[in-house]
């Protein structure tokens, strides 16, 4: 990401605002809500110095679409300014939607993430296989762990395999 760049919200992004619609874990929101559209990145990560990660959270959101860079670039990489590697070590754009439900599962869940991420990566990468596994996970979690953060699992999850 470039430091000089400038990021704005997205529409989606707006969306997640005003209505949580996509259920983003909280310390994705968090960098969500410091994209002003007229910071800069380094500007952003001065006011935002107390969130763990925000460098690779607002990395995370260009990638999921909910923010974007200068000219509507919601990807302003290249190979001298190459994308950054999320937490946890795997590279956003190259993720699988696999590793990405993965993630969401880890951010959404913390501590209570484990059987939901085994069942994840136990499953096949086939559409219809990633398909079953969110409604099995869903499931599980409004069972389990919590209605409101399954509504969330379900909601970004299927926005995760509408962009696959």
């Amino acid at each position: 990401m470039n430091p000089d760049a400038v990021y704005a919200k997205t529409e989606k992004g707006k969306e997640e605002i005003a209505t949580r619609k996509h259920g983003l874990p909280q310390p994705l929101r968090f960098a969500l809500i410091l994209v002003d559209g007229r910071s800069t990145l380094a500007q952003l990560l001065d006011r935002g110095a107390g969130l763990p990660n925000l460098r690779d959270s607002l990395q995370m959101l260009l990638d999921m679409g909910f923010i974007e860079g200068e000219r509507g670039s919601t990807r302003p990489a290249s190979p001298a300014n190459p994308p950054m590697a999320a937490p946890g070590g795997w590279h956003p754009a190259a993720a699988s939607a696999k590793r990405e439900l993965i993630d969401l599962a880890h951010g959404l869940l913390r501590d209570q993430a484990g059987k939901v991420v085994r069942k994840l990566e136990d499953c096949d990468d086939s559409a219809a296989a990633l398909g079953a596994a969110l409604e099995a996970c869903y499931k599980f979690i409004r069972l389990a762990i919590d209605e409101r953060r399954a509504e969330q699992f379900l909601s970004a999850g299927k926005d995760i395999l509408s962009r696959r």
